[in-house]
């Protein structure tokens, strides 16, 4: 910043800044850069039927949890994943499309926004229903704990027709009441998710990394890369193999970027042309990897 507002040469002038435009220019000057390296943004499609609404501004929040979030106007019909929201709600039709795409074998992952506002119809794919109960949570078990308690609705389910795949309670460890903050229920060749929504759309940051680890897993398969690490990490994805990660936090926060090894051997700075190698694998995950489980690169970077 010194340097930036230090006086320089211009036309044999010197010129002394004296407002914000200097480091405005030095910056912009400065992501010319890395953004002429870039392709065409793309993300995890989001489905918004027209003139719908409900859950606004659900997806910028995803976005600082590390999910690049691309939103249609039309169902999309050729991914592996769609992230539908109480938005979704306002097309008749959603049913038709939502087994269609489990029918081939696809994912879905329905908000809890979605469930409360059609729990007949999502009925058809699962019996599954977000009431008016409240839980206080803070403990996610294995995938870690928040630093703080807040609210989160409620999904009643049968158990064995659905599994929980991220669970929470206060606590969950040692305790006698959970509840889900991710649910899996299968529905022919397919899976249908339920993300639970905090009532304060913000407590999405305060998941544990493990909880966001696996939702970010979850919706990314379309995708040559996820994140893992804490939230307010963005992730910018481009079609040339080319992303982008911005830290939102006041401190260096630790992540790694994973991908498919068969597609992401190793990264390239497109700064300082660094080259980052995969960390070795973990001893656990590489048991769960001979049992079928995706195999995965992972690149540590601060």
């Amino acid at each position: 910043y010194g340097e930036m507002t230090e006086p320089y040469e211009k036309d044999g002038k010197t010129v002394v800044p004296t407002t914000m435009a200097r480091i405005a220019n030095v910056v912009l000057h400065q992501s010319d850069e890395l953004t002429k390296q870039l392709g065409n943004p793309i993300g995890i499609k989001s489905y918004k039927a027209f003139h719908s609404a409900g859950e606004g501004f659900l997806q910028n929040y995803h976005g600082m949890i590390g999910l690049p979030m691309d939103m249609y106007p039309k169902f999309p019909e050729d991914q592996k994943v769609v992230l539908l929201t109480e938005q979704a709600a306002g097309d008749p039709e959603i049913m038709t499309k939502i087994k269609k795409q489990l029918e081939k074998g696809k994912e879905v992952v329905i908000t809890t926004g979605l469930l409360k506002a059609i729990p007949e119809k999502i009925a058809e794919v699962a019996e599954l229903s977000c009431t008016d109960l409240k839980a206080l949570v803070d403990d996610f078990g294995r995938h870690g704990k928040s630093e703080r308690e807040f609210i989160i609705p409620q999904v009643n389910y049968y158990t064995n027709d659905s599994w929980e795949v991220v669970s929470a309670g206060r606590p969950l460890t040692g305790g006698v009441s959970g509840y889900p903050i991710v649910l899996r229920s299968n529905y022919m060749d397919g899976n249908m998710y339920v993300l639970t929504i905090p009532d304060d759309m913000g407590n999405l940051y305060d998941y544990p990394a493990g909880a966001l680890n696996e939702i970010r897993r979850i919706l990314s398969k379309d995708l040559d890369v996820y994140i893992e690490g804490p939230s307010k990490v963005g992730l910018f994805v481009y079609d040339n193999n080319t992303f982008v990660v911005e830290n939102f936090n006041d401190e260096a926060v630790e992540i790694r970027v994973c991908g498919d090894p068969a597609k992401v051997a190793q990264l390239q700075s497109l700064l300082c042309n660094e080259v980052v190698k995969p960390v070795p694998a973990d001893p656990v995950m590489a048991r769960w990897a001979r049992r079928g489980a995706p195999q995965k690169n992972s690149f540590r970077i601060t």
